[in-house]
């Protein structure tokens, strides 16, 4: 009789569709602490911004894109587990640099790709939640991608 450990009877039963320690999730752990402090920086700056900075990309925006792509780097270097993890690290880093610029096609394009990056994560990790999660958000992204540029072309037209 075989006895089975209760790390591996988890494994087992319940381990399918959580990211886990050593099947890449640590990457994703890292990519979210890092954006939990990227957002809030982001937000105390914004709301200190004069008007005009708002519309622009100031040198603070730059130095700050720098740290945060840095500090990302770094920790997928310390928690990365194979290629096929890295897609967290590339979801992240295409969000980031699609938040830090002002050009709202820009930013819905890079949305797309953010999306399918996380669900290429979530199927290396084989979480299920995280695949219909992302799918779900994949397809508010794209519906909110084409209504921009429908939105767009009439301004156009009209002008």
């Amino acid at each position: 009789m075989e006895i089975i450990g209760h790390r591996d009877y988890q494994q087992r039963h319940y381990g399918r569709g959580i990211p886990v320690s050593g099947r890449g999730g640590d990457v994703a752990v890292a990519m979210c602490i890092i954006a939990i402090m990227r957002d809030i920086t982001s937000s105390i700056i914004d709301k200190n911004r004069s008007p005009e900075d708002k519309k622009i990309i100031t040198k603070m925006d730059w130095y700050l894109l720098a740290l945060w792509v840095g500090l990302l780097t770094i920790a997928t270097a310390l928690t990365a587990t194979g290629f096929a993890t890295l897609f967290a690290y590339f979801a992240t880093l295409t969000f980031t640099i699609s938040i830090w610029q002002k050009n709202g096609f820009i930013y819905r394009l890079l949305g797309i790709f953010v999306g399918v990056f996380w669900i290429i994560y979530n199927i290396v990790v084989e979480s299920f939640m995280g695949m219909t999660l992302e799918s779900a958000l994949l397809l508010f992204v794209i519906i909110g991608f084409a209504s921009y540029i429908k939105s767009n072309k009439k301004l156009n037209c009209q002008s």
